[in-house]
């Protein structure tokens, strides 16, 4: 089985995917994310007071002149991106300072350079401290919000939310479902705007002794406060439910994806839908299988329409040789559907494909971007464009390399200003990476 646990305070246990990759962030900080290459090479990243899924790069790579800034001395990670227009978009992550703490990350495109703007950190700034932004999204240049969570003085896993005003990130205050006790957990992984005054942010809360839970929060214009959402998996301390990302065509109209488990032990695609009045459990395609072991994750979700939304992730294949492949659904209106694409990977001696972000322009537009295994073994960018009839491979540079196993480079996030301009975020070799879709192609930002 392609997994790893979620061990629980009192003992119990929870399967859990492991298709996360360098951005183990985007997981339950409890757990251990493990890729696997086709079941049998793990790389294990394990989300404590430091970031150890990202490893110390050379001080010669680091010398390099770069147009995307590395706050960190050792170590920097992009998680998501959003652009409220061509010119001005915002990347948001980790990295790690000299102390050792993990802090919050926000970079600015002006549209000529990328600079770091001044972030909080409520975790702290010493040793073993922790603050993490997942995903970004705005309203306007001077309306954005970023997501993510910190770790309090008791040891507590809570949600962060910062909000843009149009000169400074500050702090915002939110619930923690989850509680403020050591090893509650409260964490937010997704972020969508439809207007100033009506913002969804999701991910999963767990206190010390329970099963991991939906989270969902809303955005009024005025305050944070959670909203109910079903539980597919079930709530009790063996049970697991995650929201990763959440998508919307309008007011009425939204969608969070994820991540639950079955009675079997299987890992399966969560899609909750928003119809103005709450929120409902939709079926969707597990590609995977259900049955005990199987393994599919959705990542993230775009709409261009009320009927053409886009769902991303990975799925491990259920048979003697798995193999960790790209999965992508389409909602159409009236059902979700797996959609054929290419899966860049299986040609590896050591296949790992997946997807972790995706973003429309149009219906007749879009991009999905995560990670794929070469046939050198190096860990390289994949970038999937839509063109309104078919998925397809678009070419991408790699900066970390591409001819051996410890070359890497990994796509986490993509946001879009228009359709000639877009930016994928993520990691390569442990620098930040951004690329940008100029129209034509993706050339290293």
């Amino acid at each position: 089985m392609l997994g790893a646990v979620v061990t629980l305070a009192a003992g119990l246990s929870v399967p859990t995917l492991a298709l996360a990759g360098t951005a183990a962030q985007r997981s339950n900080p409890a757990l251990v994310r493990a890729v696997a290459s086709a079941g049998a090479q793990l790389r294990a990243h394990t989300l404590g007071g430091t970031r150890s899924a990202l490893s110390a790069s050379s001080t010669s790579a680091r010398g390099l002149p770069r147009a995307v800034p590395d706050p960190g001395p050792t170590s920097d990670e992009l998680e998501g991106a959003a652009c409220p227009s061509a010119s001005r978009c915002w990347a948001v992550g980790s990295y790690n300072n000299a102390a050792g703490a993990g802090l919050n990350e926000a970079l600015y495109w002006n549209g000529a350079t990328w600079s770091q703007a001044s972030t909080p950190n409520p975790g702290g700034t010493l040793s073993g401290d922790y603050s993490l932004l997942d995903r970004v999204a705005c309203t306007s240049p001077t309306r954005c919000w970023a997501v993510g969570d910190y770790t309090n003085s008791a040891g507590a896993r809570l949600n962060e939310i910062l909000r843009w005003t149009g000169a400074t990130w500050s702090l915002s205050t939110t619930p923690n479902p989850g509680g403020t006790a050591s090893n509650d957990a409260s964490y937010l992984e997704g972020i969508f705007c439809t207007s100033a005054t009506n913002c969804w942010a999701t991910g999963y809360y767990q206190r010390s002794v329970g099963g991991v839970l939906n989270e969902m929060l809303r955005w009024n214009g005025t305050t944070w406060a959670q909203v109910a959402t079903p539980n597919p998996s079930g709530t009790a301390s063996s049970d697991g439910n995650e929201l990763l990302e959440v998508g919307c065509s309008g007011s009425a109209d939204c969608w969070a994806v994820g991540i639950n488990t079955n009675s079997a032990g299987a890992d399966l695609n969560e899609i909750l839908h928003w119809n103005g009045a709450k929120w409902s459990t939709v079926a969707a395609p597990d590609p995977g299988t259900t049955a005990s072991a199987a393994e599919q994750v959705l990542f993230s979700v775009t709409c261009a329409s009320p009927s053409s939304c886009w769902a991303v992730g990975g799925y491990e294949t259920y048979s003697l040789n798995p193999q960790i492949l790209n999965q992508i659904l389409h909602w159409n209106g009236t059902k979700w559907s797996t959609v054929a694409n290419p899966q860049p990977g299986v040609a590896a001696s050591s296949p790992g494909t997946y997807l972790e972000g995706v973003r429309c322009t149009s219906a007749g537009s879009c991009w999905a971007v995560g990670k794929y295994t070469n046939l050198y073994g190096a860990t390289v960018n994949q970038a999937l464009h839509w063109n309104g009839s078919s998925w397809s491979l678009v070419s991408t540079p790699n900066p970390g390399g591409i001819s051996g196993k410890t070359d890497s480079s990994i796509l986490v996030g993509v946001g879009c200003g228009s359709a000639g301009s877009c930016w994928a975020v993520g990691e390569a070799n442990s620098l930040n990476e951004a690329l940008h879709w100029n129209g034509s192609s993706w050339v290293t930002g």
